[in-house]
C-alpha cells in the first residue's frame, strides 16, 4: 500500500508512479487498484492502464489521481471440457483446454506429463470412464485445477444368430480327383 492518507491529488498531466512490490514478482503482471484512504472503495479511476509488469521489484504505472495504491496478482483460470462427454467403449473424445494468467501445466488423472497452457488432445478407443485433469500455475502464485470426465458405456455385444449362406452353388469333387 502506498499513498498519503485522506490526501487524493489530482494532476493535469499523468504522473508515474512507482510501487515497491519486491524483486520474487519479477515478470509477473499485476493488477493496479486505488482508494482515497484505504478504507473507501477500490477503483481504477485515473489509471492510465490497469495492469503493470513488474520489473526490477517495482510496478511502474501512469495515473492522474494520487491517493493509496495498491497491486494484486491476477488469479490462473483454466476451462477444461470433453466433447462428447459420454459414449461407447472403443470410441473417441476430444479434450480441450485453456487457462488465463498460467505459464506451465501438468495432466494428472486419465493423462499425464506436462501440457501446454491451452491445446486439444484426442483420446481414441476408449474404456470406462476417464477423468482428465489439468493443474496450472502462474510464474509465481497459487495454481488452479480443472477437471473433465467422459462417461463410457461398455460396448453391447452382438447377439444376432449368424445366417445361413445362401446362393451357394458347389461341385463335388470325384474320387479320382481327389487322389491325385
Amino acid at each position: 500500500l502506498f499513498g498519503i492518507p485522506g490526501v487524493e491529488l489530482t494532476f493535469d498531466k499523468p504522473v508515474t508512479i512507482a510501487l515497491s512490490v519486491g524483486s520474487i514478482a519479477n515478470g509477473a503482471t499485476l493488477t493496479v487498484w486505488r482508494s482515497p484512504d484505504a478504507t473507501s472503495p477500490w477503483t481504477q479511476a485515473g489509471l492510465s492502464s490497469p495492469t503493470c509488469v513488474v520489473s526490477g521489484g517495482l510496478c511502474t504505472f501512469d495515473t492522474t489521481l494520487a491517493s493509496r495504491f495498491t497491486a494484486t496478482r491476477k488469479k490462473p483460470t483454466i476451462t477444461i471440457g470433453v466433447n462428447p462427454t459420454s459414449l461407447i467403449a472403443g470410441n473417441s473424445t476430444i479434450l480441450t483446454w485453456s487457462t488465463t494468467n498460467a505459464t506451465s501445466c501438468t495432466a494428472s488423472g486419465s493423462w499425464s506429463g506436462t501440457k501446454a497452457t491451452a491445446g486439444t488432445q484426442t483420446f481414441p478407443n476408449l474404456t470406462p470412464n476417464q477423468t482428465y485433469t489439468h493443474t496450472c500455475a502462474p510464474k509465481r502464485g497459487q495454481s488452479v485445477t480443472g477437471s473433465a470426465t467422459v462417461t463410457v458405456s461398455p460396448s453391447t455385444a452382438d447377439t444376432t444368430p449368424p445366417s445361413a449362406p445362401s446362393n451357394f452353388a458347389g461341385v463335388a469333387a470325384s474320387q479320382t480327383q481327389a487322389n491325385l
